[in-house]
């Protein structure tokens, strides 16, 4: 004997087991816009860190009140202005973390994309200066090393060479 009603109560049950699941999975759901901009958060804050390292390492004033040579003078320049667009930059990643706690993820981009243009020309004057003030140590030390006969210091001496044009090339195809 067949029993009525009953069919119709299963299809019910497992269509409203569904869609309870449906209905608790999308409420736990992320935007794609909260992940993406947490990514670029993070990566930002990681060029940060990484670009404030040579930036540090520029040369300071001279202590003991001597005057400064030269290209001291270019360093410490180079330094105070570099200085002034980190500051900047970390202050727009400031506020893309506060915007994206608030939601607003096209502020959050914004901010964002003017603080990596702020660490991009950063990078590019560090390389700029870096790759200026290595081929000057080695045409000074080349004379020198030509000059003895150890060939692992020759060995270096080439490998330096190789590192800066690298590096030049580098700088060369990202401008």
């Amino acid at each position: 004997m067949a029993r009525t009603g009953t069919g119709n109560r299963g299809g019910f049950g497992a269509f409203f087991l569904i869609f309870l699941m449906v209905s608790i999975s999308s409420l736990q759901a992320d935007s794609p816009d909260f992940t993406n901009m947490g990514e670029l958060l993070k990566t930002n804050r990681e060029d940060l860190e990484f670009i404030n390292i040579p930036l540090s390492n520029l040369p300071n004033a001279p202590e003991n009140g001597q005057e400064p040579s030269e290209g001291l003078k270019t360093g410490l320049a180079l330094k105070e202005k570099l200085t002034e667009k980190m500051k900047s930059a970390v202050e727009h990643d400031f506020f893309a973390g506060i915007y994206y706690l608030q939601g607003n993820y096209g502020h959050t981009y914004r901010e964002l994309s003017t603080s990596r243009d702020l660490i991009q020309q950063v990078y590019k004057e560090i390389l700029e200066y870096y790759i200026d003030g290595t081929w000057v140590l080695l045409e000074s030390a080349a004379p020198i090393i030509l000059r003895t006969q150890d060939a692992k210091s020759k060995h270096f001496l080439q490998l330096g060479f190789r590192d800066l044009e690298s590096s030049r090339l580098f700088h060369q195809r990202g401008s």
